[in-house]
């Protein structure tokens, strides 16, 4: 018996993982899920002053977690087959039948509904209290500083949720260049140089290319 679970665990370290993290990164934008793969750039002082704050911001719903009987920040993770998905969702209850998740973001909320980034980041989680946990359905609340924004997992989100699994396997582990989601988002990205150099050669063979992440270009909210 104990030899069997040793031999489990085994296969599962050696089994391709993505984070949910891994996901906001990718609806973000897929180049940018690349490059703090394969480059992982040192953070800046202004992005590590915003990490700081979101932790607290995040410390700041504990106490209200507690009372209300969430779970917040534990491990769990489940297998697909192809993949693991491993993270810490912010704070989740489970009632009979229904998983409850919510993911905090200090950011600032669009006008209308919750960033895809956002709530595909909460939907893996979703998948792995599901499947783990034999649950028949899950809410997820993204929770910004100002406002809130609920959604039912459907199965048009479990769709472009699996689509963007497989694709993120193809960068991560065999380093194919993704899709760039161009947009004033680039005037801060840490990568706007090597990003733009990347491109240079690349405009007349783009018909051509496969580029993951592609079909994201105008998927940026969630109603």
């Amino acid at each position: 018996m104990g030899g069997r679970r040793k031999t489990d665990n085994n296969r599962n370290k050696a089994k391709a993982v993505i984070h949910p993290s891994e996901l906001h990164s990718y609806f973000y934008c897929p180049r940018v899920f690349f490059f703090e793969t394969h480059v992982k750039k040192k953070k800046s002082i202004v992005k590590r002053i915003r990490l700081f704050f979101g932790t607290i911001f995040h410390y700041t719903f504990r106490l209200r977690d507690l009372i209300k009987k969430y779970s917040y920040e534990i491990p769990i993770e489940t297998d697909l087959g192809n993949l693991i998905i491993r993270g810490r969702p912010d704070a989740f209850k489970i009632d009979k039948s229904s998983a409850y998740i919510i993911e905090r973001k200090s950011s600032k909320p669009p006008y209308k509904g919750a960033w895809i980034s956002d709530i595909m980041q909460a939907a893996a989680y979703s998948i792995i209290l599901i499947k783990e946990k034999n649950l028949k359905e899950a809410k997820i609340e993204i929770r910004y500083p100002n406002k809130s924004k609920v959604f039912d997992l459907n199965s048009e989100i479990v769709s472009m949720l699996m689509r963007a699994l497989d694709e993120m396997l193809l960068v991560k582990y065999n380093k194919i260049l993704p899709y760039a989601k161009r947009g004033n988002r680039c005037n801060s990205c840490p990568y706007k140089k090597e990003c733009f150099l990347l491109d240079e050669g690349l405009e007349l063979e783009r018909q051509e290319l496969f580029e993951p992440g592609n079909w994201i270009e105008n998927l940026n909210l969630i109603y």
